[in-house]
């Protein structure tokens, strides 16, 4: 497992019908779209996958579905974002199962444990769920940061494989980078950075916009690893304000409506999330329609 986490790895969305039931077929759909494209890796039931709207049953299902279409061609990363040891535990062991290749693991959040208490939580969910773990850097959300100090105490731990970093200090990415040890992936996780990230040390990175424009993160990821930042630096510009339309508060809902407008229902993100207001919608189609994205017929609502 060591090493399998790097380029571009699509942070998946959870579509939803209708009813507002998982809709399978509708997921089977946008993985295979992924793969066409080339991505490195599926993230299933993250933050654009609503993981807090979802039971643990839907989550396991949906990651369920996801490594029967992928049929090993990439790995499957699933979501766990329990505070509980033993919950998120249990989550992971689930996800093993169904023959997930590692999970997600956030720090335990509201509750506010020590930083020792966070390093314990990560080190057993790997030791009880015999899965490997990849953690979660994200302190905005969780209020809590994964320093290069708290990732020393990581590094060493049996099944701990990799690093998602939501931060926005890239200096500090890539000191954790530097001091990882082979076969540890660094990865990013906010788009509007990764090229950048990637110059400074980055693996790959778990991505929202691949959702919706999985061919051109390929090609930066392979750009900027392989002899053209430059081209790789016009592309993210080019997606830059696409970027900024949608990813605002009540993410994904703004994600799934976007991807409506280019001719990929998902339905909508399950409340509390609203859906967009008239002038972003404006702004999103906007932005979609200067990238030649926007689908022929458009929906009479968003």
């Amino acid at each position: 497992m060591s090493g399998r986490f790097a380029g571009v790895i699509t942070s998946q969305v959870t579509p939803f019908d209708d009813r507002d039931d998982l809709d399978e077929a509708t997921l089977r759909r946008l993985i295979a779209r992924q793969l066409d494209a080339g991505v490195s890796g599926i993230l299933m039931v993250g933050n654009c996958g609503e993981f807090t709207g979802l039971t643990d049953d839907e989550r396991v299902r949906a990651a369920a579905w996801a490594v029967e279409q992928v049929d090993g061609r990439v790995p499957v990363m699933a979501g766990d974002f329990h505070s509980s040891t033993s919950q998120a535990v249990a989550l992971a062991r689930r996800y093993r199962e169904v023959g997930a290749d590692a999970v997600l693991v956030v720090p335990p959040y509201f509750i506010r444990p020590s930083m020792d208490g966070v390093v314990e939580y990560f080190g057993e969910v790997a030791a009880g769920s015999g899965l490997p773990v990849v953690v979660y850097n994200n302190p905005a959300r969780t209020g809590l940061d994964l320093t290069p100090e708290v990732m020393r105490q990581l590094y060493g731990i049996p099944g701990i494989v990799g690093l998602k970093d939501c931060t926005r200090d890239l200096a500090l990415m890539a000191r954790k980078a530097q001091e990882a040890p082979e076969g540890f992936s660094v990865l990013y996780g906010d788009d509007d950075m990764f090229l950048e990230s990637l110059l400074m040390g980055a693996k790959g990175g778990v991505l929202a916009a691949a959702n919706l424009v999985p061919d051109l993160l390929v090609q930066i990821y392979r750009d900027a690893l392989h002899g053209d930042p430059r081209r790789a630096s016009e592309i993210q510009n080019r997606l830059l304000p696409m970027i900024h339309s949608w990813y605002t508060a009540n993410h994904p809902a703004p994600l799934k409506e976007a991807m409506a407008l280019m001719g990929l229902p998902v339905g909508r993100a399950r409340k509390p999330l609203q859906p967009m207001r008239p002038q972003q919608a404006e702004e999103v189609r906007r932005r979609l329609s200067e990238l030649g994205l926007l689908a022929r017929h458009q929906p009479d609502a968003v």
